[in-house]
């Protein structure tokens, strides 16, 4: 979602990098589906998520500490959120990788509860979900991106994905010490 519509008379920050994003997966995945901007519907996005293996979100998410869920990842024509997620039973799902802000983060209401949109992804059938603890940085989640599939094709297989994300992490951290939210926003959920 390069630019996302308005919601509730707010416009959110167009995101230039999700269309680079959607580039880096298409060109090691030829065969992938990509729903950029207008076909980014949750209709659309729900009914490829019923066949897939692997998903990437790359788009505004906000989590709501207060009700988590209610969290969810800003589509064109409306939410996906928590509820819609975890009501899902996709038996293909293998990799869910979030690429949207505080998609990791828990609620304050039930702190000792996980209801997250990455718990979410997993409760609709995912083994592996890529999520973040806070807000993200456009360009960084290019390069994030970049690495971590990378390192996947590699494997052929999604079960090294907590260990490509550890790697993805120190690369990231030796290009930026002096800035760790720049990355350990990332965290894999999952076996």
């Amino acid at each position: 979602m390069p630019t996302t519509p308005a919601r509730d008379g707010t416009q959110p920050a167009d995101l230039t990098g999700t269309a680079a994003e959607a580039l880096t997966i298409a060109g090691r995945f030829p065969h992938a589906t990509t729903l950029l901007g207008p076909a980014a519907t949750v209709e659309q996005v729900r009914t490829d998520l019923t066949g897939a293996a692997w998903a990437h979100f790359a788009c505004h998410g906000t989590s709501e500490p207060g009700a988590s869920f209610r969290s969810r990842m800003l589509l064109f024509d409306g939410d996906l959120d928590v509820r819609q997620i975890s009501g899902l039973r996709l038996r293909a799902a293998e990799l869910a990788y979030l690429s949207a802000c505080s998609t990791a983060q828990g609620g304050l209401a039930a702190a000792d509860e996980v209801i997250t949109l990455a718990s979410a992804f997993q409760l609709a059938g995912f083994r592996h979900v890529i999520g973040s603890l806070w807000p993200v940085d456009d360009a960084i989640s290019v390069d994030t991106t970049r690495l971590f599939y990378d390192e996947l094709l590699d494997f052929e297989t999604t079960e090294n994905a907590a260990r490509i994300l550890n790697h993805v992490t120190k690369v990231r951290r030796a290009v930026c010490p002096n800035d760790p939210h720049l990355w350990t926003q990332l965290i894999h959920v999952g076996p």
